[in-house]
């Protein structure tokens, strides 16, 4: 893979010195990286005599001719959006204002097309440039916004596919319409261009694209690439020390990067000024985002004087007013500072016992409950004590009735309606909304699995989970779903017009619990699958893939942890698929208890995970915790989950590929134990998964 910079500039700036600067640290921490630098006619004329620093760190240079009465931020526009074209195989895009901090070559693994992060580590409706994104937007007759996200394009993974050449081709066509409309800048063109392939899109990690000058600071400690946004700098004079304006006037005056700046080099993450502070609160950054504030930055850097003495006249006014209103005014200012008011939201808690919703609801309920919010709990008053035991507080509204039912959509009684109502927001965790609440709605679709794979339902049961879908859409405010994959499915399906978030689901707290205190457990000749026999969880394959296993007289047992009853008559070849083996082949489990689990997990000698559809997918994610290994097949969606996870690929559906990697991971004793990295270990925890959830709940 190669590491891709773009530089267009000249003697009077300084992007050649943030690319020096840039390209260094990758060197420091990747000594073999192949480096590609492109970059317009015109700068590589200039890059002599101080500028001529770069050529030992650079494996190939390619020059463009950009076209004829471009001003130089049109032409990096220009050559940015061609990148993709004049450059041939994978490749990571890197700004030059940046600093890459460890090796970074993971990503070439993670098994993606197209990926780059949200600007700002922020979603669009908390965006502090919403009003002006979606305004300029509006007058490129864009409509990326819609999808509540905007990207940045300072880091882009872009592997060498047919697909990821029509995401660059529609980009430059797209950035040439808004060039032409005054607009130079290329993330409305980008963001558009992606809204429209979002199926080849993976949005990466904040690591990836750490922009510490806007909500990157909980993702510094794990940072792969630091990126300080030279403008932004300065401006507002980052305590980030590598990308202080000194450093890089250094670096032109000598052509190099001296002992003193390699040395911060070693350790960027901790290259900050002595003399800073960490400011946050939306009332805080509200006034740092405005243009108020930037004419009184302006005014303190050209007319210092002129400041102090506004400065000391506003302190004296201000002094004035406490004096003559006395404890009133202090009251009001510890009131409008210091106080925030509470939120009270209604959660769907009727399925807390069911197997799949509860687990979620049972990991995410005692998080959110600690939130400083008031909540009603809606549900079994008795199943929430036996499944809850501390409810935090929270109000029961005790019903019993069911979700998606006849009673829930005409019979919904009038006093717990009353009780909904009176909260300020309804969240339900499942697809299932009562008729009757007007309070804002908040639903979490898992996923749709239903109309992508209507064979596993019937004609009925489709129609009928494609009207609560629907009434889900209609009615919800904002629609939470647990991946990418199912995001796009589900805007496929239901459209766009309402904002779709991905709150990842996670690991259960009781696993990292058991991983960390659980004595090690000798390893057993064993292959599990977790899941049901329906077609789509790809259990024919496996058995298919374990029959051949048996005939090369592979020792292995085959565990099935899941139910064999309460299936369909079409589910019951699979079941005499099972039966030849015998109960020392392969068998059912039938449910077992969350100790079991354990135990049965971290003694595999693999999980196989050979689904055809899945929202999710926890399987592989529990196992590799325990240190088993994991194969999965290529579907998108662990492809997107799992991609820089070390786990093992096989084609859907290819019953022969299925065979020969079991057999791979069985005898190879490097393959035979996983220790997933502390980054990996709490990538998908449900504090993430609440975290966002609640910053809409009660935002």
């Amino acid at each position: 893979m190669q590491y891709l910079y773009i530089l267009v500039s000249s003697s009077s700036d300084i992007y050649y010195e943030q690319f020096l600067l840039s390209v260094t640290s990758l060197r420091m921490v990747m000594p073999d990286a192949e480096v590609v630098l492109l970059c317009d006619t015109k700068t590589k004329a200039f890059l002599t005599g101080n500028r001529a620093g770069y050529e030992p760190l650079v494996n190939k240079i390619i020059t463009a001719e950009a076209p004829d009465g471009m001003n130089q931020i049109e032409v990096s526009r220009w050559v940015k959006t061609s990148m993709r074209r004049l450059v041939t195989g994978d490749f990571l895009f890197i700004d030059s204002d940046t600093i890459i901090t460890e090796d970074i070559s993971s990503i070439a693994g993670m098994g993606i097309e197209f990926g780059a992060c949200l600007d700002k580590h922020s979603l669009l409706d908390t965006h502090s440039n919403r009003d002006r994104i979606i305004e300029r937007d509006k007058k490129l007759g864009f409509t990326s916004y819609l999808g509540n996200r905007h990207i940045n394009s300072g880091i882009i993974f872009c592997a060498d596919t047919p697909e990821t050449h029509r995401i660059f081709d529609r980009w430059h066509e797209l950035w040439l319409f808004s060039n032409s409309k005054n607009i130079a800048i290329d993330q409305a063109a980008f963001n558009m261009a992606i809204h429209e392939n979002s199926s080849s899109f993976t949005e990466l990690d904040g690591i990836w694209n750490c922009q510490i000058a806007f909500n990157g600071l909980p993702y510094l400690s794990k940072a792969k690439i630091i990126h300080y946004f030279a403008s932004y700098t300065f401006l507002y004079d980052s305590p980030f020390l590598l990308g202080s304006e000194t450093i890089l006037e250094r670096i032109k005056n000598t052509g190099s990067i001296d002992d003193a700046i390699a040395v911060m080099l070693k350790d960027p993450r901790a290259a900050f000024e002595g003399k800073s502070r960490i400011i946050g609160g939306n009332e805080t950054l509200d006034v740092i985002n405005s243009h108020l504030f930037d004419i009184l930055l302006f005014s303190r850097k050209k007319w210092p004087r002129c400041f102090r003495r506004f400065n000391l006249f506003v302190s004296r006014v201000i002094n004035f007013i406490k004096f003559i209103s006395g404890r009133k005014w202090q009251q009001t200012v510890t009131k409008i500072n210091f106080t925030r008011q509470k939120k009270t939201i209604c959660i769907d808690c009727r399925m807390i016992a069911s197997s799949g919703i509860g687990v979620y609801l049972k990991e995410c309920l005692p998080l959110l409950l600690k939130s400083p919010n008031n909540f009603i709990l809606l549900g079994d008053a008795g199943l929430l004590n036996i499944n809850l035991p501390d409810l935090g507080g929270a109000a029961v509204i005790n019903c019993k009735i069911k979700p998606f039912s006849v009673h829930e959509l005409f019979f919904f009684p009038l006093r717990i309606l009353k009780t909904i109502n009176a909260a300020d927001a309804f969240y339900s965790p499942y697809f299932s909304v009562p008729r009757g609440i007007k309070i804002p709605i908040y639903t979490t679709i898992h996923d749709i699995i239903f109309p992508d794979m209507p064979e596993i339902v019937s004609k009925p049961g489709l129609a009928a989970r494609m009207y609560f879908f629907r009434r889900a859409h209609k009615y919800s405010k904002k629609i939470f779903t647990v991946s990418e994959f199912s995001k796009s499915r589900i805007e496929h399906y239901l459209g766009k017009s309402k904002p779709i978030i991905v709150a990842h689901s996670a690991i259960r707290s009781l696993f990292l619990a058991y991983r960390n205190n659980a004595p090690a457990r000798e390893r057993k000749k064993s292959i599990v699958f977790i899941g049901n026999i329906k077609k789509h969880k790809g259990l024919d394959f496996l058995l298919g893939a374990f029959l051949m296993l048996k005939k090369e007289n592979v020792p292995h047992k085959l565990i099935i942890i899941g139910e064999n009853e309460k299936f369909r008559s079409s589910d019951n070849e699979i079941l005499r698929k099972i039966e030849p083996f015998g109960s020392d082949g392969a068998f059912f489990t039938g449910f077992i208890s969350d100790e079991q689990l354990l135990m049965h997990l971290s003694e595999a000698s693999l999980l196989v995970q050979p689904s055809l559809y899945e929202g999710f997918g926890f399987p592989p994610l529990e196992a590799m915790v325990l240190g088993t290994p994991a194969l999965v097949s290529d579907i998108p969606v662990f492809k997107e989950i799992y991609g820089d996870f070390p786990v093992t690929f096989f084609s859907a559906g290819n019953t022969v590929e299925l065979k020969e990697k079991i057999k791979e991971i069985l005898f190879d004793k490097q393959a035979q134990v996983v220790n997933l990295p502390q980054e990996l270990l709490y990538k998908y925890t449900f504090e993430k998964t609440t975290s966002v959830i609640l910053k809409e709940l009660a935002g």
